[in-house]
Protein backbone atom coordinates (compact mmCIF):
# COMPACT_ATOMS: atom_id res chain seq x y z
CA UNK A 1 0.00 0.00 0.00
CA UNK A 2 1.57 3.71 -0.96
CA UNK A 3 1.67 6.32 1.18
CA UNK A 4 1.30 10.15 0.79
CA UNK A 5 4.56 11.53 -0.42
CA UNK A 6 6.14 14.80 1.50
CA UNK A 7 7.95 15.78 -1.90
CA UNK A 8 6.66 19.36 -2.12
CA UNK A 9 8.56 19.45 -5.24
CA UNK A 10 5.95 17.15 -7.34
CA UNK A 11 2.86 17.92 -5.10
CA UNK A 12 1.11 15.31 -7.39
CA UNK A 13 -1.67 12.95 -5.20
CA UNK A 14 -2.18 10.07 -6.31
CA UNK A 15 -4.69 7.27 -5.29
CA UNK A 16 -4.63 3.44 -6.58
CA UNK A 17 -7.58 1.68 -8.19
CA UNK A 18 -6.74 -1.46 -8.31
CA UNK A 19 -8.26 -4.74 -9.18
CA UNK A 20 -8.45 -7.64 -6.41
CA UNK A 21 -8.34 -8.20 -2.63
CA UNK A 22 -9.16 -5.89 0.61
CA UNK A 23 -5.35 -5.95 0.47
CA UNK A 24 -5.50 -4.19 -2.64
CA UNK A 25 -6.14 -0.09 -1.68
CA UNK A 26 -6.06 3.07 -3.51
CA UNK A 27 -3.71 5.31 -1.79
CA UNK A 28 -0.10 7.11 -2.81
CA UNK A 29 1.53 9.79 -4.29
CA UNK A 30 3.94 10.26 -7.55
CA UNK A 31 7.01 11.07 -6.38
CA UNK A 32 10.65 11.89 -8.48
CA UNK A 33 12.71 8.77 -8.74
CA UNK A 34 16.42 8.56 -8.99
CA UNK A 35 16.40 8.01 -12.70
CA UNK A 36 14.18 11.80 -13.12
CA UNK A 37 11.35 9.62 -13.42
CA UNK A 38 7.46 9.89 -11.75
CA UNK A 39 6.52 6.49 -10.07
CA UNK A 40 3.73 6.06 -12.96
CA UNK A 41 7.17 5.17 -15.20
CA UNK A 42 6.55 9.09 -17.24
CA UNK A 43 9.09 11.29 -18.18
CA UNK A 44 7.27 14.36 -17.15
CA UNK A 45 6.59 15.25 -20.53
CA UNK A 46 3.41 12.62 -20.82
CA UNK A 47 1.03 13.43 -23.77
CA UNK A 48 -2.78 15.28 -22.54
CA UNK A 49 -6.07 13.65 -23.19
CA UNK A 50 -6.32 14.98 -26.29
CA UNK A 51 -3.30 13.06 -27.48
CA UNK A 52 -1.09 16.15 -27.88
CA UNK A 53 2.58 16.19 -26.32
CA UNK A 54 3.57 18.65 -23.93
CA UNK A 55 4.56 21.25 -26.42
CA UNK A 56 1.47 20.91 -28.56
CA UNK A 57 2.59 18.52 -31.21
CA UNK A 58 0.35 16.24 -32.29
CA UNK A 59 2.00 12.59 -33.15
CA UNK A 60 -0.52 12.15 -35.97
CA UNK A 61 -0.07 12.43 -39.55
CA UNK A 62 -2.12 15.03 -41.10
CA UNK A 63 -2.48 16.61 -44.25
CA UNK A 64 -1.11 20.23 -44.09
CA UNK A 65 -4.28 21.67 -43.74
CA UNK A 66 -5.10 19.76 -40.67
CA UNK A 67 -7.41 16.99 -42.29
CA UNK A 68 -7.01 12.99 -41.85
CA UNK A 69 -5.90 11.86 -45.02
CA UNK A 70 -8.66 10.26 -46.96
CA UNK A 71 -8.65 8.74 -50.63
CA UNK A 72 -12.41 9.35 -50.67
CA UNK A 73 -13.91 12.01 -48.14
CA UNK A 74 -16.47 13.38 -49.83
CA UNK A 75 -17.82 10.35 -51.27
CA UNK A 76 -17.76 11.27 -54.08
CA UNK A 77 -15.92 8.45 -56.17
CA UNK A 78 -17.61 5.15 -57.78
CA UNK A 79 -14.99 3.25 -57.09
CA UNK A 80 -14.75 0.70 -53.97
CA UNK A 81 -13.27 1.74 -51.15
CA UNK A 82 -10.07 0.04 -50.48
CA UNK A 83 -10.34 -1.53 -46.88
CA UNK A 84 -12.78 -2.43 -44.14
CA UNK A 85 -16.28 -0.05 -44.46
CA UNK A 86 -17.47 1.03 -40.78
CA UNK A 87 -20.88 2.65 -40.38
CA UNK A 88 -21.19 4.67 -37.15
CA UNK A 89 -24.56 3.59 -35.79
CA UNK A 90 -27.34 6.41 -35.43
CA UNK A 91 -30.08 8.07 -36.84
CA UNK A 92 -30.41 11.76 -38.04
CA UNK A 93 -33.09 14.16 -38.54
CA UNK A 94 -32.45 16.90 -40.84
CA UNK A 95 -34.18 20.39 -41.84
CA UNK A 96 -35.62 20.68 -37.63
CA UNK A 97 -35.87 24.09 -35.80
CA UNK A 98 -34.44 23.63 -32.72
CA UNK A 99 -34.88 26.60 -30.42
CA UNK A 100 -33.45 25.28 -27.27
CA UNK A 101 -31.17 22.22 -27.65
CA UNK A 102 -30.57 21.25 -24.51
CA UNK A 103 -34.11 20.94 -23.20
CA UNK A 104 -34.80 19.15 -26.67
CA UNK A 105 -31.51 16.73 -25.44
CA UNK A 106 -33.40 16.00 -22.23
CA UNK A 107 -36.42 15.49 -23.98
CA UNK A 108 -35.56 12.64 -26.29
CA UNK A 109 -33.22 11.21 -24.53
CA UNK A 110 -36.53 10.65 -21.84
CA UNK A 111 -38.45 9.86 -24.58
CA UNK A 112 -36.21 7.33 -26.08
CA UNK A 113 -34.79 5.62 -23.00
CA UNK A 114 -31.15 6.90 -23.95
CA UNK A 115 -28.75 8.59 -22.12
CA UNK A 116 -27.92 12.34 -22.66
CA UNK A 117 -24.63 11.84 -24.23
CA UNK A 118 -26.51 9.21 -26.82
CA UNK A 119 -28.38 12.24 -28.20
CA UNK A 120 -27.00 15.63 -30.20
CA UNK A 121 -29.10 18.79 -31.22
CA UNK A 122 -27.63 21.71 -33.56
CA UNK A 123 -29.57 24.42 -33.70
CA UNK A 124 -27.19 26.42 -36.39
CA UNK A 125 -27.64 23.19 -38.86
CA UNK A 126 -30.66 22.55 -37.64
CA UNK A 127 -29.99 18.98 -36.93
CA UNK A 128 -31.14 16.28 -34.38
CA UNK A 129 -29.08 13.11 -34.26
CA UNK A 130 -29.50 9.89 -31.82
CA UNK A 131 -26.92 7.56 -31.20
CA UNK A 132 -28.58 4.32 -31.46
CA UNK A 133 -30.32 2.19 -33.22
CA UNK A 134 -33.53 4.02 -32.96
CA UNK A 135 -36.27 3.74 -35.98
CA UNK A 136 -37.46 6.87 -37.93
CA UNK A 137 -41.17 6.28 -36.19
CA UNK A 138 -39.59 6.55 -33.32
CA UNK A 139 -37.04 9.72 -33.76
CA UNK A 140 -40.25 11.24 -35.44
CA UNK A 141 -42.47 10.65 -32.32
CA UNK A 142 -39.70 11.56 -30.31
CA UNK A 143 -39.20 14.45 -31.46
CA UNK A 144 -43.27 15.51 -31.26
CA UNK A 145 -43.04 14.63 -27.56
CA UNK A 146 -40.00 16.82 -27.58
CA UNK A 147 -41.95 19.80 -28.83
CA UNK A 148 -39.93 19.83 -32.04
CA UNK A 149 -42.10 19.90 -35.45
CA UNK A 150 -41.01 16.98 -38.00
CA UNK A 151 -43.00 18.29 -40.83
CA UNK A 152 -40.23 19.37 -42.79
CA UNK A 153 -37.49 17.25 -41.52
CA UNK A 154 -35.88 15.12 -43.77
CA UNK A 155 -34.56 11.58 -41.74
CA UNK A 156 -32.06 8.75 -42.51
CA UNK A 157 -29.87 6.26 -41.46
CA UNK A 158 -26.72 7.10 -39.63
CA UNK A 159 -25.08 9.96 -38.42
CA UNK A 160 -23.58 13.33 -39.84
CA UNK A 161 -20.37 13.76 -41.75
CA UNK A 162 -19.44 16.20 -39.07
CA UNK A 163 -19.59 13.12 -36.52
CA UNK A 164 -18.20 11.19 -38.71
CA UNK A 165 -15.25 13.51 -39.12
CA UNK A 166 -14.56 13.32 -35.41
CA UNK A 167 -15.03 9.73 -34.93
CA UNK A 168 -11.81 9.56 -38.07
CA UNK A 169 -9.66 11.93 -35.56
CA UNK A 170 -10.45 9.90 -32.56
CA UNK A 171 -9.60 6.48 -34.15
CA UNK A 172 -6.99 7.55 -35.49
CA UNK A 173 -5.42 8.75 -32.03
CA UNK A 174 -6.45 5.19 -30.68
CA UNK A 175 -5.07 3.50 -33.36
CA UNK A 176 -1.14 5.88 -32.95
CA UNK A 177 -1.03 5.32 -29.63
CA UNK A 178 -1.70 1.57 -30.00
CA UNK A 179 0.96 1.77 -32.26
CA UNK A 180 -1.18 -0.45 -34.89
CA UNK A 181 -0.76 0.28 -38.84
CA UNK A 182 -4.64 1.49 -39.41
CA UNK A 183 -5.11 3.91 -41.93
CA UNK A 184 -8.44 5.62 -41.42
CA UNK A 185 -10.41 7.79 -44.15
CA UNK A 186 -13.85 8.38 -44.72
CA UNK A 187 -16.55 7.65 -47.62
CA UNK A 188 -20.24 7.40 -48.40
CA UNK A 189 -22.56 4.44 -47.87
CA UNK A 190 -25.97 3.95 -50.02
CA UNK A 191 -25.89 8.29 -48.61
CA UNK A 192 -24.78 6.86 -44.97
CA UNK A 193 -20.98 8.64 -43.66
CA UNK A 194 -19.05 6.14 -43.17
CA UNK A 195 -15.20 5.18 -42.51
CA UNK A 196 -12.68 3.16 -43.94
CA UNK A 197 -10.34 1.44 -42.43
CA UNK A 198 -7.16 -0.19 -44.48
CA UNK A 199 -3.52 -1.76 -43.31
CA UNK A 200 -1.68 -4.68 -42.10
CA UNK A 201 -3.33 -4.53 -38.43
CA UNK A 202 -7.07 -3.16 -39.95
CA UNK A 203 -8.68 -6.88 -39.11
CA UNK A 204 -6.78 -7.36 -36.32
CA UNK A 205 -8.61 -8.09 -32.99
CA UNK A 206 -6.99 -4.97 -31.21
CA UNK A 207 -8.08 -2.58 -33.85
CA UNK A 208 -11.56 -4.23 -33.78
CA UNK A 209 -11.64 -3.77 -29.90
CA UNK A 210 -10.96 0.03 -30.44
CA UNK A 211 -14.12 0.22 -32.59
CA UNK A 212 -15.83 0.14 -29.09
CA UNK A 213 -17.07 3.76 -27.90
CA UNK A 214 -15.59 2.79 -24.25
CA UNK A 215 -17.05 5.39 -22.28
CA UNK A 216 -14.89 5.56 -18.93
CA UNK A 217 -16.24 6.30 -15.09
CA UNK A 218 -15.57 5.40 -11.99
CA UNK A 219 -18.38 4.21 -9.48
CA UNK A 220 -18.64 3.87 -6.04
CA UNK A 221 -20.65 1.64 -4.90
CA UNK A 222 -21.23 1.24 -1.27
CA UNK A 223 -24.16 0.24 1.61
CA UNK A 224 -26.53 2.73 2.63
CA UNK A 225 -29.24 1.03 5.15
CA UNK A 226 -28.60 -2.03 3.87
CA UNK A 227 -29.16 -0.80 0.05
CA UNK A 228 -26.14 -1.47 -2.46
CA UNK A 229 -25.79 2.85 -3.95
CA UNK A 230 -24.11 3.31 -6.83
CA UNK A 231 -23.10 6.20 -8.00
CA UNK A 232 -21.00 8.28 -11.05
CA UNK A 233 -18.10 9.78 -8.97
CA UNK A 234 -16.15 10.62 -11.93
CA UNK A 235 -17.09 10.83 -15.46
CA UNK A 236 -15.07 11.23 -18.64
CA UNK A 237 -14.96 15.16 -18.28
CA UNK A 238 -13.52 14.59 -15.46
CA UNK A 239 -9.95 13.51 -16.57
CA UNK A 240 -7.86 15.94 -17.80
CA UNK A 241 -4.99 13.84 -19.47
CA UNK A 242 -3.33 10.29 -19.54
CA UNK A 243 -0.15 8.74 -19.18
CA UNK A 244 1.19 5.20 -21.16
CA UNK A 245 0.01 2.20 -19.72
CA UNK A 246 2.70 0.37 -17.56
CA UNK A 247 3.63 -3.05 -17.57
CA UNK A 248 4.21 -4.03 -13.32
CA UNK A 249 7.68 -3.35 -12.34
CA UNK A 250 9.29 -2.70 -8.23
CA UNK A 251 7.21 0.80 -7.82
CA UNK A 252 3.88 -0.89 -9.35
CA UNK A 253 3.19 -4.86 -8.68
CA UNK A 254 0.33 -5.01 -11.05
CA UNK A 255 -0.46 -3.22 -14.82
CA UNK A 256 -1.19 0.19 -14.42
CA UNK A 257 -2.21 3.69 -16.08
CA UNK A 258 -1.82 7.43 -14.35
CA UNK A 259 -4.44 9.70 -15.21
CA UNK A 260 -5.04 13.15 -13.94
CA UNK A 261 -7.94 14.95 -13.03
CA UNK A 262 -9.82 18.39 -13.70
CA UNK A 263 -9.88 20.89 -10.72
CA UNK A 264 -13.21 20.67 -10.33
CA UNK A 265 -13.69 16.77 -10.74
CA UNK A 266 -10.94 16.00 -8.16
CA UNK A 267 -12.52 18.49 -5.62
CA UNK A 268 -16.23 16.82 -6.32
CA UNK A 269 -14.48 12.81 -6.02
CA UNK A 270 -12.80 13.75 -2.65
CA UNK A 271 -16.48 15.35 -1.55
CA UNK A 272 -18.59 12.14 -2.56
CA UNK A 273 -15.79 9.58 -1.60
CA UNK A 274 -16.38 11.25 1.94
CA UNK A 275 -19.64 11.50 2.36
CA UNK A 276 -20.54 7.90 1.24
CA UNK A 277 -18.27 6.69 4.03
CA UNK A 278 -14.77 5.19 2.14
CA UNK A 279 -12.65 7.32 4.02
CA UNK A 280 -14.49 5.42 7.43
CA UNK A 281 -15.84 2.33 7.65
CA UNK A 282 -15.07 1.90 4.04
CA UNK A 283 -10.98 1.85 4.13
CA UNK A 284 -9.95 -1.17 2.73
CA UNK A 285 -13.50 -3.21 2.31
CA UNK A 286 -13.64 -4.00 -1.53
CA UNK A 287 -13.20 -7.32 -2.60
CA UNK A 288 -13.83 -7.45 -6.31
CA UNK A 289 -12.43 -10.04 -9.17
CA UNK A 290 -13.64 -9.56 -12.64
CA UNK A 291 -13.00 -13.07 -13.27
CA UNK A 292 -15.35 -13.79 -10.39
CA UNK A 293 -17.76 -10.97 -10.70
CA UNK A 294 -19.66 -8.69 -13.34
CA UNK A 295 -21.53 -6.81 -11.21
CA UNK A 296 -21.08 -4.48 -8.11
CA UNK A 297 -21.41 -6.78 -4.47
CA UNK A 298 -22.83 -5.67 -1.68
CA UNK A 299 -21.97 -4.31 1.61
CA UNK A 300 -18.62 -3.43 0.08
CA UNK A 301 -16.76 -0.32 -0.21
CA UNK A 302 -15.83 -0.25 -3.75
CA UNK A 303 -15.05 2.07 -6.64
CA UNK A 304 -15.33 0.85 -10.24
CA UNK A 305 -13.79 1.12 -13.33
CA UNK A 306 -17.05 1.33 -15.51
CA UNK A 307 -16.01 0.73 -19.56
CA UNK A 308 -19.44 1.23 -21.58
CA UNK A 309 -21.66 -0.16 -19.02
CA UNK A 310 -18.89 -3.09 -18.17
CA UNK A 311 -17.54 -3.63 -14.18
CA UNK A 312 -14.45 -4.09 -14.72
CA UNK A 313 -12.42 -3.47 -11.95
CA UNK A 314 -12.67 -2.96 -8.74
CA UNK A 315 -10.92 -1.39 -5.33
CA UNK A 316 -11.07 0.20 -2.07
CA UNK A 317 -10.09 3.37 -0.31
CA UNK A 318 -6.33 2.50 1.59
CA UNK A 319 -5.71 4.11 5.09
CA UNK A 320 -3.05 6.84 3.83
CA UNK A 321 -5.23 8.01 0.94
CA UNK A 322 -8.29 8.37 3.37
CA UNK A 323 -6.09 10.47 5.85
CA UNK A 324 -5.16 13.02 2.82
CA UNK A 325 -8.90 13.54 1.18
CA UNK A 326 -9.98 13.92 5.01
CA UNK A 327 -7.49 16.38 5.54
CA UNK A 328 -8.67 18.34 2.69
CA UNK A 329 -5.25 18.13 0.86
CA UNK A 330 -6.67 15.56 -2.17
CA UNK A 331 -7.62 18.62 -4.53
CA UNK A 332 -5.14 20.83 -3.16
CA UNK A 333 -2.35 20.25 -5.61
CA UNK A 334 -0.96 20.96 -9.25
CA UNK A 335 -2.35 18.14 -10.73
CA UNK A 336 -4.43 15.19 -8.67
CA UNK A 337 -4.84 12.30 -10.00
CA UNK A 338 -4.69 8.34 -9.49
CA UNK A 339 -3.11 5.00 -10.74
CA UNK A 340 -5.55 2.06 -12.08
CA UNK A 341 -4.10 -1.09 -11.49
CA UNK A 342 -5.24 -4.07 -13.83
CA UNK A 343 -4.71 -7.45 -14.28
CA UNK A 344 -2.96 -7.06 -17.25
CA UNK A 345 -0.78 -4.76 -19.63
CA UNK A 346 -3.65 -5.10 -22.95
CA UNK A 347 -6.30 -3.67 -19.35
CA UNK A 348 -4.34 -1.30 -18.80
CA UNK A 349 -3.91 0.45 -22.33
CA UNK A 350 -7.60 -0.46 -23.07
CA UNK A 351 -8.35 2.36 -20.24
CA UNK A 352 -5.19 4.83 -21.53
CA UNK A 353 -6.40 4.46 -25.27
CA UNK A 354 -10.47 5.21 -24.06
CA UNK A 355 -9.59 7.85 -21.98
CA UNK A 356 -6.90 9.39 -24.10
CA UNK A 357 -9.11 9.66 -26.91
CA UNK A 358 -12.57 10.33 -25.06
CA UNK A 359 -15.48 8.16 -25.68
CA UNK A 360 -16.45 7.28 -29.59
CA UNK A 361 -19.97 9.50 -29.41
CA UNK A 362 -21.52 5.72 -31.04
CA UNK A 363 -21.12 1.76 -31.68
CA UNK A 364 -19.14 1.24 -35.18
CA UNK A 365 -20.56 -1.57 -37.47
CA UNK A 366 -18.36 -2.97 -39.81
CA UNK A 367 -19.32 -4.41 -42.98
CA UNK A 368 -19.08 -8.07 -43.96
Amino acid sequence: MLAPSTDETTRRRTLVLAAGTVATALAGCLGDNDDGTTDDGSDGSGEDSDGTTADGSDDSERDSDGAADSDSSDGDSDDEPDGQIGLPVGRTADGVEVEEPAQVVDALAAALALEEREVSADAAARTVEVFASVSEDELRDALVDAGVDPADAEFRQGVTADTRDLIVEMLEERFDRAELAVDVSTTDRDGQPAVVLSGEDADSDEARGLLDPMHTEIVAGYPDDGELVLETVLDQEGFASVSPARDADETNPQPNVAVALTDDAAQQFADRVIEAGFTDDGVGACEFDAEDHDEPREDQWCLYTVIDGAFVYGASVGPSLAEVIEAGEFADVDEPGFIIQTGTLDEAERIEHAIASGPLPTEIELEG
